[in-house]
């Protein structure tokens, strides 16, 4: 009997709303709200290194729009899992990629940031980069954060299975990784 594999992954936003900002003017949309592989098979594995192999990218675009110009953060939270990346599953990892950001209809570098009050940008981050748990993206510029009303962003999501995901499971198993998406102003 040929084993098939059901493995989804379900992004779900979520819009905080943080004291002393005007998120709450804001709106953040995804294109795709939700990514779904439906049946992923061990046919589908784009590279494999070190027993982990990676699935076919999925392209998702974050549009943020504010009525007034302020500095916007986009922070990303959800667990946490091997080499950082988020958990897709209990045997996986889901990378998480971004670039192509504009604000305001120009193209800025993409940054990245911890600091959740003043979006310090990290000075080590290059576009395109990975996005781990709790990290911002930010429109970046002379290594400051530019003000706009409106940025748009691409991320481009993947799974990476070990290989026990392929094996000892029933015909089909459920996959699922859940992020927030939490905007943030200034």
């Amino acid at each position: 009997m040929k084993m098939q594999r059901l493995m989804g992954i379900l992004f779900l936003l979520t819009l905080c709303l943080p004291e002393l900002s005007h998120a709450e003017d804001c709106q953040i949309t995804l294109s795709q709200p939700v990514v779904d592989y439906r049946q992923i098979r061990r046919d589908d594995i784009v590279k494999t290194q070190d027993s982990w192999h990676k699935m076919p990218e999925r392209e998702v675009s974050v549009n943020v729009f504010c009525p007034e110009k302020q500095k916007m953060a986009v922070f990303v939270q959800g667990a946490a899992g091997e080499k950082g990346r988020f958990q897709f599953g209990q045997n996986g990892g889901l990378g998480v990629k971004v670039d192509s950001l504009t604000l305001d209809g120009k193209s800025y570098s993409v940054g990245k940031t911890l600091d959740q009050v003043n979006f310090t940008p990290d000075s080590k981050a290059e576009s395109p980069f990975y996005i781990r748990n709790n990290e911002g993206v930010i429109a970046v510029e002379n290594d400051q954060v530019p003000s706009g009303q409106q940025m748009s962003f691409k991320v481009t999501v993947f799974p990476v299975l070990n290989d026990s995901a392929f094996s000892n499971n029933t015909d089909e198993t459920s996959l699922e990784s859940e992020l927030t998406w939490r905007l943030a102003t200034k």
